[in-house]
């Protein structure tokens, strides 16, 4: 099931990819990180960062799924897709469950339209805006928790067993 055939080169900060999430329902149930089992359907993610030296991206879960948004939620709507391969409105939440960091591999990425998983761009006239969420949600703190233990995508109910303790 791992395909550790990497892509080359690296996205870039805000890019926007196809990604096979890691499937957070079956979290509690794997032992090791690396048995984290990919959604079946692609979803459009975006790039919020590099994991310096390695191949590993941090990556944030979008839906088009916008009922109720929260203050954690950041809505694209359509009138701003232009380059970004999106094609209705999405949301990314930034909260741990839906943060992850990911090997940028065939087994969590997967090409659309061109030789690689990246789909387009985030706007550069919604950055700010965008900063403002990611600020506001202290997503600094969500990536200091991954780097200290993949496992902190684990819904919180389940922080506290031994197991999954790094």
């Amino acid at each position: 099931m791992y395909n550790s055939v990497y892509y080359n080169p690296l996205p870039e900060e805000f890019d926007l990819v196809y990604c096979h999430f890691p499937d957070r329902r079956r979290l509690p149930s794997v032992p090791l990180l690396e048995d984290l089992i990919p959604y079946n359907d692609p979803h459009y993610c975006m790039v919020l960062g590099l994991v310096e030296g390695n191949d590993d991206i941090i990556v944030v879960y979008g839906t088009s799924k916008i009922k109720s948004p929260k203050p954690c939620d950041f809505i694209l709507e359509k009138k701003d897709l232009a380059g970004t391969g999106l094609i209705v409105d999405t949301k990314w939440s930034f909260t741990p469950s839906n943060i992850a960091i990911l090997p940028y591999n065939k087994t969590y990425f997967s090409i659309k339209n061109s030789s690689l998983p990246t789909v387009g761009k985030f706007p550069e006239s919604k950055k700010e805006d965008l900063l403002k969420i990611i600020n506001h949600n202290n997503v600094q703190n969500i990536l200091n928790d991954l780097y200290d233990s993949p496992y902190a995508m684990l819904p919180e109910k389940y922080w506290d067993l031994e197991k999954y303790k790094v």
